[in-house]
């Protein structure tokens, strides 16, 4: 139970920390390529850039959101063997749907597959609406 709790909170940062994007991600050109650096900055413990990835008003105040982060994803924490299954761009809005192996401290290892929506947003793609589990 504890693990689908856990697994849950993931999905839920996930889907956060995809919601909006950044002057950081500015030089990604595709939403894919904004996914990747999000799974990057994420693993790299680097969470204030984390959440300047996301679309304004998207997160809770900066401060929060980290503090929630750091519990939601612990240090041992890892999201590896990114692999993009489908980008679809509508106008300025896009779908990325990508697999991953996630690993927490003290879980079993699962692979997951989530779907990220991502907005155009002053000519870069920001992690604009959420991130959810494929069915």
């Amino acid at each position: 139970m504890k693990a689908v709790a856990s697994f849950a909170g993931m999905l839920l940062l996930l889907s956060s920390l995809l919601l909006v994007s950044s002057a950081c991600n500015q030089g990604a050109g595709t939403p894919s390529a904004v996914v990747r650096e999000h799974v990057r900055l994420l693993n790299e413990r680097r969470f204030e850039e984390f959440y300047e990835l996301h679309a304004q008003g998207a997160l809770p105040p900066k401060e929060v959101y980290l503090e929630q982060l750091e519990k939601l994803y612990p240090v041992g924490a890892e999201t590896t063997d990114v692999v993009i299954v489908r980008e679809e761009i509508d106008g300025d809005r896009a779908t990325v749907t990508w697999s991953s192996r996630q690993t927490y401290p003290g879980q079993e290892e699962k692979i997951v597959e989530v779907t990220t929506t991502l907005v155009r947003e002053n000519g870069s793609w920001k992690i604009g609406g959420g991130t959810s589990p494929v069915s």
